[in-house]
């Protein structure tokens, strides 16, 4: 074969190559590293969707579906709720029991460890809590790392001397 023939061969496979590689991260990425998982909404509108298209679905039908598939999406949050609690205590009980185990100065950094799991998964989850959190404590059950609002806002700085600003 000569030697422009092989040239050819090798850019075709890699130009095949990198085709190949960029559908599977397009298909796969989703699956493999989702950024932000869907909502119950999103859910339960692909849901009635596929049934929709696979069914062939009335209008009729669908609105009849659309409150079967909102008390299952509130059931399965209940669940997630429920489990995401239960595996927090598991992993606050496992955490007392490593921390009776080690020096003081070792407990010490076990907490700032779990201070910056807290603030990386407050970083990617904002709004949930998480397994080294513990169940939601205060007023409320409320998230124990809230997400700063615009109210949490420092004041504004001083007005500098002289006549005030006009609105």
């Amino acid at each position: 074969m000569s030697k422009w023939k092989t040239w050819v061969v090798l850019v075709v496979i890699f130009l095949a190559g990198g085709v190949t590689g960029s559908m599977l991260t397009l298909g796969l990425a989703p699956v493999l590293m989702p950024h932000h998982p869907p909502g119950m909404q999103q859910i339960k509108k692909f849901w009635l969707l596929h049934l929709t298209q696979r069914l062939d679905l009335t209008p009729e039908q669908q609105a009849k579906i659309e409150p079967i598939l909102t008390e299952a999406g509130n059931q399965l949050q209940t669940l997630h709720r429920e489990e995401a609690d239960r595996a927090a205590q598991i992993i606050g009980q496992i955490s007392q029991k490593i921390s009776t185990i080690l020096t003081p100065e070792q407990q010490v950094k076990l907490q700032e460890m779990e201070k910056e799991m807290d603030h990386d998964r407050d970083r990617m989850f904002p709004g949930h809590h998480g397994p080294w959190d513990g169940p939601p404590r205060g007023p409320g059950g409320g998230d124990p790392h809230p997400v700063p609002g615009p109210e949490d806002a420092p004041p504004p700085p001083p007005a500098p001397d002289g006549p005030p600003p006009k609105p």
